[in-house]
């Protein structure tokens, strides 16, 4: 009997549309005589009822609330999303047993706000089955030291699903949302973006790293080293979506040629430059080494460094460097658009890419070469034409260059 696991996002329970939507896809699995796992998100998006962020302005997010305080609260959305898709469940026929990510057997360590998943204990899970009962978990949360509620961070319940596909080896993991699988940049900005239809496991870790959201980038750090699918599909639609996984042999042009496959955006992104700080690049390092804190395109030079950060990364970073006695200039109002792929990274894509937006009349206010890609940072107003800019410039959606990257 083959082992397969669901996760739903926050849209695709929104609506009582939306939830029979993806009940159907359980009954599909469940006819396919598979043992299945549903793990949820909390329920729609900023200014939905129950959206992770909705809860965080009841306290308003301060700094005065304990991250542990915080947790239990950020940890409710997914748990009524339990409750509430596992009711749904059951009026189809479905038994089925709402959990939260504790009593599911996701242990985690202490870290409130950003936990790493320490061990799965598979037996309250293989205990639905035996009883013929479907588990609903709610993403994104786990328990440390047995008690204690935590939550793995933005993007966890994508966590959430690969992690307990691990460690129940399912043959899959099918990773539901708004969008007919991993697209070439954003449809909200590129219309014309096309669902790829097969992705290395590599290749989908860049695009998730730089900005696509559609897959968190630790779910594929856990997935690829057991060799587990995860398919992207959208709730609603019959469209096969893209499957992620290991290549099995490329072609001689695919090793030899560049090949970009996406566009993909960051936004509130702020360049923070640290001057004349008498530190060498070893203490300044050392003083943002924090767990889970990214930075992009660090330069250094006589007497500076210069590095780039988004969102709460960049305030965590200028946290740090306060707490460390370095002063650091805070540039504010861009974008981040990298330009992913093998081979991306080359210098004759740069020049493509800089020739597009040169004759867009778009700034780069800095560039960078990243793993299988590089990067430009633009003003906040210019991002949604730069990556439509790049998305044509590189023929993204022409249909031929959509065809599986997985031969």
């Amino acid at each position: 009997m083959t082992v397969q696991v669901l996760k739903f996002g926050g849209t695709s329970l929104r609506t009582l549309e939306s939830r029979r939507q993806a009940v159907g896809h359980v009954q599909d699995a469940l006819a396919a005589s598979s043992r299945v796992v549903v793990v949820v998100s909390a329920m729609g998006r900023h200014g939905d009822p129950y959206a992770t962020d909705t809860l965080l302005q009841q306290i308003g997010g301060g700094s005065e609330v304990h991250d542990r305080d915080r947790d239990l609260l950020m940890a409710c959305g997914e748990t009524i999303s339990a409750v509430v898709f596992a009711h749904q469940l059951s009026l189809q026929g479905i038994s089925a047993k709402p959990m939260t990510g504790g009593q599911a057997g996701i242990e985690t360590d202490a870290s409130h706000g950003r936990a790493r998943i320490v061990r799965i204990h598979p037996e309250a899970i293989t205990d639905c089955w035996d009883q013929g009962l479907v588990p609903v978990v709610a993403g994104f949360q786990g328990g440390a030291h047995g008690r204690e509620v935590t939550t793995l961070g933005r993007g966890g319940s994508d966590t959430s699903a690969a992690a307990l596909g691990v460690a129940l080896k399912a043959d899959a993991v099918d990773i539901f949302t708004d969008v007919d699988g991993v697209m070439t940049a954003d449809p909200r900005l590129v219309p014309e973006a096309r669902p790829i239809p097969a992705l290395r496991y590599q290749d989908m870790y860049q695009l998730a790293s730089l900005g696509a959201k559609v897959v968190h980038p630790r779910a594929v750090e856990m997935a690829m080293p057991e060799n587990i699918p995860i398919r992207v599909r959208k709730t609603g639609s019959t469209h096969p979506g893209t499957v992620i996984g290991r290549a099995v042999g490329e072609l001689e042009e695919d090793r030899l040629m560049p090949r970009v496959i996406g566009v993909t955006q960051r936004e509130q992104v702020c360049r923070l430059t640290i001057k004349d700080t008498g530190r060498s690049l070893a203490e300044v390092f050392g003083g943002l080494a924090r767990p889970g804190l990214e930075m992009d395109w660090i330069v250094s030079g006589d007497g500076f460094v210069s590095l780039v950060a988004s969102g709460p990364h960049a305030e965590t970073a200028i946290q740090l460097l306060d707490a460390n006695q370095m002063s650091v200039e805070v540039e504010e109002g861009f974008s981040s658009v990298a330009v992913v792929g093998r081979g991306a990274d080359q210098t004759g894509v740069l020049a493509q890419a800089v020739d597009a937006l040169e004759q867009q009349s778009i700034e780069i206010i800095q560039s960078g070469h990243l793993a299988q890609g590089l990067g430009v940072l633009v003003e906040e107003a210019r991002m949604g034409e730069a990556v439509r800019t790049l998305h044509r410039a590189f023929a993204l959606g022409d249909r031929a260059t959509t065809k599986t990257l997985m031969s």
